[in-house]
């Protein structure tokens, strides 16, 4: 087992314990809907000894009973292809997280290594609004600068950047200017390799020390935020 995924031998070694799983749609799939829903489906037929988070309830029953929580999202907003209403399928199946782009450009907008920055289209912006309506945490980690402030410009809601870090710490595309952390409500990494800056031992401490002062931010909100969400609609 790699050290740093997620598995259920060392999960009930730590319990409780709340994961993300994200069903990745790689920008290949020519079809992102049938590929996101084939995730989804499998993770249904196959969650032995995991809970689906869903409520307040049910995240107390699992900190209290030790159990092992799981939080579904959706990487790359390709997987509602044209049709908004697949956003609907989704929230139906308990989806919390759903993202805009991965890496390239999609309907959606440009993602971090697309040629050219034109930030969300108009159907992007349709879709961070419906997310905002069903209550489901809109993530900018892969976008491009420009969606991520078209983004940060059409929704008034949590967002949050799952696996991204300090562009200053380490000038990855991927990672996200302090103009940009100063205005996400989330900043989390999970993936170390664009967490260190591997050309010095002081970019490798500074950035340790970055990701501890933040993971408790993003624990408790992304929570706090799921339960909250799904009590008021």
């Amino acid at each position: 087992l790699k050290k740093y995924d997620f598995n259920l031998i060392d999960a009930k070694m730590e319990n409780p314990v709340i994961q993300n799983l994200a069903a990745f749609v790689h920008t290949d799939f020519q079809n992102g809907f049938e590929r996101a829903k084939d995730i989804v489906d499998y993770y249904f037929s196959n969650k032995i000894d995991t809970i689906l988070l869903t409520d307040r309830k049910v995240l107390e029953d699992v900190i209290r009973n030790k159990k092992i929580g799981v939080v579904l999202s959706i990487e790359n907003g390709k997987a509602i292809e044209d049709n908004l209403e697949n956003i609907d399928y989704f929230y139906k199946k308990g989806i919390k997280i759903m993202g805009i782009t991965w890496n390239d450009e999609n309907l959606l907008g440009s993602g971090c290594l697309s040629n050219i920055d034109n930030g969300l289209t108009a159907f992007g912006k349709a879709y961070v609004k419906r997310l905002e309506e069903k209550n489901i945490l809109i993530d900018i980690s892969h976008t491009s600068e420009k969606t991520f402030w078209d983004t940060i410009a059409n929704t008034n809601k949590t967002i949050i950047a799952t696996h991204s870090n300090c562009y200053n710490l380490c000038n990855h595309p991927r990672n996200l200017k302090d103009e940009q952390i100063k205005e996400d409500d989330v900043f989390y990494q999970k993936v170390p390799s664009y967490l260190l800056n591997n050309e010095s031992t002081s970019g490798e401490i500074k950035s340790k020390i970055t990701l501890e002062a933040l993971k408790d931010k993003y624990a408790i909100n992304v929570l706090i935020d799921m339960i909250e969400t799904e009590r008021k609609s």
